[in-house]
């Protein structure tokens, strides 16, 4: 399936708290301008990881889908097109202003690509893998041994 979601770290995330205080003056919606991947890549580079800290082959592990749950849905969206009406775009987030300031525009504004996960660029798997190495994830990843390789069987 082509599946997308954005994706940010722990770090990505803290430091856009600390700027959303540092620049707040009460209200505002802060939205980190974040990467967009397919689903399917993001399974694939960790299955590809952990087949290699298992000295497997990679094609050795099959991947399942199971379809879309209810109320799931197959694209996020960031901001919606009434928020696009008091946004304010900054170099690497997004600042939807509220309502109360009372300064929307009239017009409807198109919400950006950048807002919307199936219409802004994809990253690859090795930037997926990438980012993934930079959040520490990979160090976290455990792999229990079977009983037969436990043993030696």
């Amino acid at each position: 399936s082509r599946m997308t979601r954005f994706m940010m770290t722990i770090s990505d995330a803290v430091h856009l708290v600390l700027q959303a205080a540092d620049t707040s003056r009460g209200g505002e919606l802060f939205v980190l301008k974040m990467p967009s991947l397919v689903v399917r890549d993001l399974v694939e580079v960790f299955v590809d990881e952990y087949c290699e800290r298992r000295g497997w082959e990679p094609g050795s592990v099959e991947i399942r889908e199971t379809g879309i749950r209810a109320g799931e849905k197959m694209h996020e969206d960031l901001i919606t097109p009434e928020e696009c009406t008091r946004l304010e775009e900054r170099h690497d987030m997004f600042v939807v202003r509220p309502l109360w300031q009372g300064n929307a525009q009239e017009v409807p504004v198109d919400t950006p690509d950048a807002c919307h996960s199936d219409r802004c660029r994809k990253l690859e798997r090795p930037e997926i893998r990438a980012l993934l190495e930079r959040s520490g994830i990979f160090e976290q990843l455990q792999v229990p041994l079977t009983s037969n390789e436990q043993t030696g069987s």
